[in-house]
C-alpha cells in the first residue's frame, strides 16, 4: 500500500472518524497509522474543508515517555458541494 501524503490523509481521516469524540493524538497517528508528520496532514485535511479541532494533551509513547502532543478531533467532514 502506498504511503503517499494522499494515502496518509485518507488513513488519518478514517482513523478520526472511527475514534469519534476521543480523537487521535500525534503519537497514535505516527505509531498506528504510519504518518510521521501528523500536523501537516491534518492541516491539509483542514484546507480540504474538514473541521478538525486540536486539543493539547499529554500522551505516553511506546517507550513509556510522556510528551505534550496534539489530540485531533474531527468535528465535521467536508461538505460536498
Amino acid at each position: 500500500m502506498s504511503n503517499s501524503a494522499k494515502a496518509q490523509r485518507l488513513k488519518i481521516l478514517d482513523g478520526l472518524k472511527k475514534a469519534g469524540p476521543k480523537g487521535l493524538t500525534t503519537l497514535q497517528i505516527r505509531e498506528n497509522l504510519d504518518a510521521m508528520h501528523a500536523g501537516g496532514r491534518v492541516m491539509e485535511l483542514r484546507r480540504q474543508g474538514h473541521v478538525i479541532h486540536t486539543i493539547w494533551t499529554i500522551d505516553i509513547n511506546a517507550q513509556g515517555h510522556a510528551h505534550r502532543v496534539a489530540r485531533y478531533v474531527l468535528m465535521r467532514e467536508k461538505v460536498a458541494a
